[in-house]
């Protein structure tokens, strides 16, 4: 780095403490010795214009207690993963007008995130490979997220009904499904029986349902009012006059009807979910 940008790093490190109270030296030290360096590096010398606003995010990121670990380890929420991994790549891929509009867009981008349920940031996280250099940052949110979160369009409840189960065991080896609710549309939180451990399914269609990680307490969406039936006796669920048989499940602990055209069930000494999809 030049002279003037280690004068800009001193000056943003020496204004810290009386800019936020949560300041916390240590990291912002950490980021100077090892991220800001290797973006300089990439950047054209004539453009201290970039440096300044990564260097003004990582001032207000430490500030505001987003960047609270050790830039060297695992980034653990998008905001880290942009300035550690990302960012020193694709910035020199923009051009010099563009890049602090998409440090702007960055910064508000992660600061949406770090608003929702940790499960959302578990599962941006879980994806955040597919964010090339090359790409966007908003289109790659929207193509992650839109699954998750948008309103489940209307289901034909109508045979030919599909059975798969998904084993929990890989996820928490510990785990016995119990009580279920849904966060989104399309999330299916499952709570342990036993503990307070909660699991996020993600239904998905075709038999591609998968386990999103471990949830926090979150409130359940209002339920709406189920549009069929659904019975259970000796191995088969009855859903509306539809008999499907269930292998291996006599009869379920619990189960829960998903109006985006799902049926979950669980066993009593099962660690696996039954998933029973409806015809698209």
């Amino acid at each position: 780095m030049n002279e003037a940008a280690r004068d800009l790093l001193k000056r943003l490190g020496d204004e810290g403490p009386r800019l936020f109270s949560g300041w916390n030296a240590a990291i912002f030290d950490a980021y100077v010795r090892t991220v800001l360096p290797a973006i300089a590096a990439n950047l054209s010398a004539d453009d201290p214009r970039t440096f300044a606003g990564i260097a003004v995010m990582v001032q207000q990121g430490v500030g505001e207690g987003h960047l609270r670990g050790n830039p060297s380890s695992l980034p653990r929420h998008f905001l880290e993963w942009c300035l550690c991994d990302w960012l020193p790549a694709a910035l020199p891929r923009q051009l010099e007008s563009e890049r602090l509009p998409m440090l702007a867009r960055i910064w508000n981008l992660a600061e949406g995130l770090l608003r929702e349920p940790g499960w959302v940031n578990a599962y941006v996280m879980a994806r955040i490979g597919e964010l090339r250099e090359d790409g966007r940052p908003e289109e790659f949110l929207v193509e992650v997220l839109r699954p998750l979160l948008e309103p489940a369009p209307p289901v034909r409840w109508e045979p030919p009904y599909h059975v798969t189960t998904l084993s929990l065991r890989a996820s928490d080896e510990d785990f016995l499904p119990g009580e279920m609710q849904l966060a989104t549309p399309s999330v299916l939180v499952v709570a342990d029986r036993r503990r307070p451990v909660r699991l996020g399914i993600h239904l998905r269609p075709g038999g591609r349902s998968a386990v999103l990680g471990t949830f926090a307490p979150t409130d359940p969406i209002p339920e709406e009012p189920s549009t069929i039936a659904v019975e259970w006796a000796d191995g088969i669920a009855r859903i509306g006059p539809e008999a499907v048989p269930m292998p291996f499940l006599a009869m379920p602990y619990r189960w829960s009807i998903v109006p985006s055209g799902y049926v979950v069930a669980c066993a009593l000494d099962s660690q696996k979910l039954w998933i029973v999809e409806a015809a698209a």
